[in-house]
């Protein structure tokens, strides 16, 4: 009987600890893995979504994780959580203010910043990367 009690409790604390891994507190977590796309969005929010779910599939094939920030609300494509304080986080740490789009590759670093929503541009800007270039080539 404790034996059970002991596999029980120590399957739980693995298991807390794996949903927890899926909470996301900086977009360093997702270096090398994804590029993502920070939208700062306060005005036309759902319009935005529509847009993103339209590109849905040339999002998906550029490993593109997208944050809409929406005030300090954060809608995104990532499938884990997003730690409360991300929003302000980003903003800070990646000055959108007057921009509304920012383009961090898979390195980490900011590729491009617009002031309008413009996906095309972002993957024009994504499909002349070296790595994107060797990611084409390797499907």
């Amino acid at each position: 009987m404790r034996h059970l009690v002991l596999i029980c409790s120590l399957l739980l604390t693995f298991s807390i600890q794996a949903n927890d891994s899926r909470l996301l507190s900086s977009l360093q977590d997702l270096r090398w893995q994804y590029r993502v796309i920070l939208i700062d969005n306060e005005v036309n929010r759902l319009d935005t979504l529509a847009y993103l779910e339209e590109k849905a599939a040339e999002i998906k094939d550029r490993d593109v994780l997208w944050f809409v920030l929406d005030g300090h609300n954060v809608t995104t494509n990532y499938p884990g959580q997003v730690h409360e304080n991300f929003a302000a986080q980003v903003r800070q740490r990646y000055q959108i203010g007057g921009r509304r789009m920012v383009l961090i590759g898979k390195d980490g670093g900011v590729k491009t910043r617009l002031a309008d929503m413009e996906l095309d541009i972002i993957f024009d800007d994504i499909d002349a990367m070296p790595m994107r270039r060797q990611e084409m080539r390797d499907k």
